[in-house]
């Protein structure tokens, strides 16, 4: 597992506007990427399991998927999914999802992101700035 203790801002914004920021990430990355992520929103403003998904992407590979739900009692973010099929990687687009995670957790005051990773992706979340989690260290997992 992997954590990354956030930064919290100055302002903290109020949960009515968790889906306008959801909305905007999808914006925000069919304008870069141009590739049109749909999202599913399950739950409450503070607690919920959202879903980032492009199914009508037409590859050989899985379709491109970022989820996340709150844990910790609402006080973090786990990220369940971060994939992308092969053609589409090293094009900036896991770290594009990770910082706007980073901003969105830091603006409603989370107070860590989690993950759990297979080993070929570690060097990726250790440049992100995570640490990793050693194995019975559950300072942080408490779904």
């Amino acid at each position: 597992m992997f954590v990354l203790i956030i930064n919290k801002s100055k302002i903290k914004l109020p949960q009515i506007l968790i889906p306008i920021l959801f909305k905007y990430f999808v914006f925000t990355f069919y304008r870069k990427y141009n590739i049109k992520l749909n999202f599913d929103f399950r739950g409450t403003l503070s607690k919920y399991d959202i879903y980032f998904v492009d199914n009508n992407y037409d590859g050989n590979d899985w379709c491109p998927q970022f989820s996340i739900r709150t844990c910790n009692n609402n006080k973090s973010i786990y990220i369940h999914a971060l994939k992308f099929p092969e053609e589409l990687r090293t094009k900036g687009m896991g770290t594009f999802c990770i910082n706007w995670l980073k901003l969105f957790s830091s603006l409603f005051h989370y107070d860590y992101i989690i993950l759990g990773s297979y080993s070929p992706a570690f060097g990726f979340w250790l440049r992100q700035g995570f640490s990793r989690i050693t194995d019975g260290d559950e300072t942080y997992v408490h779904y």
